[in-house]
């Protein structure tokens, strides 16, 4: 499986977002389990998160055509994306990778919850949350997203092959909310304990 993500377009590449989605891939290992604490890792002191749409491949794929690309997406979830800001911003400023500051460990959540594509229709219309210690500090909907959910398999599988499982976080036009120990993040009703 593999955890594809999305650039979010409000601060990464605003340009060329919306024509030309840029992407990044995680390792398996950065998927947090339900039920899990998130620990505050000791690299950072700058850690941020985004709630984004993510969607479930179904089907093996390769360069796949916006028009056939609902025919690839299995279902529809929302998820957690944790930056170590920080550490990015160190990286991307000695001209460096930065994928340490956002591909690590335990580093994204999906509600386990999915809604099967066959179920959807156009225009979609979903709106989704993030509440911080109780309180509601992003409200979005998916219709709101800078890119087509048949844009992003397209693009993405222009580079990589999709497989089944694969999970593909949409990004997010939302700043990033800071986060700290004995925080508690909610997405959807599911929550997440920084310890």
């Amino acid at each position: 499986m593999k955890i594809i993500c999305m650039y979010r377009s409000e601060r990464d590449f605003s340009d060329i977002a919306s024509e030309s989605p840029v992407f990044f891939v995680k390792p398996e290992t950065a998927l947090l389990r339900t039920g899990q604490p998130l620990y505050y890792p000791d690299f950072t002191r700058d850690l941020r998160c985004s709630v984004e749409p993510v969607l479930r491949i179904g089907r093996t794929g390769r360069g796949i055509l916006p028009r056939f690309a609902s025919r690839y997406i299995e279902a529809l979830s929302f998820g957690l994306n944790f930056t170590a800001c920080d550490l990015r911003e160190d990286c991307l400023n000695r001209g460096l990778p930065s994928a340490v500051a956002e591909c690590f460990d335990y580093s994204s959540f999906v509600v386990p919850e999915f809604i099967p594509f066959a179920e959807l229709t156009e225009p979609y219309d979903f709106p989704y949350h993030l509440d911080l210690n109780g309180t509601t500090v992003v409200h979005e909907n998916v219709s709101e997203m800078p890119f087509s959910f048949a844009t992003a398999v397209s693009r993405v599988s222009n580079f990589v092959t999709l497989k089944m499982g694969d999970l593909i976080f949409l990004g997010s036009s939302k700043p990033l909310v800071h986060v700290n120990i004995d925080d508690t993040i909610s997405v959807n009703g599911y929550t997440i304990v920084i310890r």
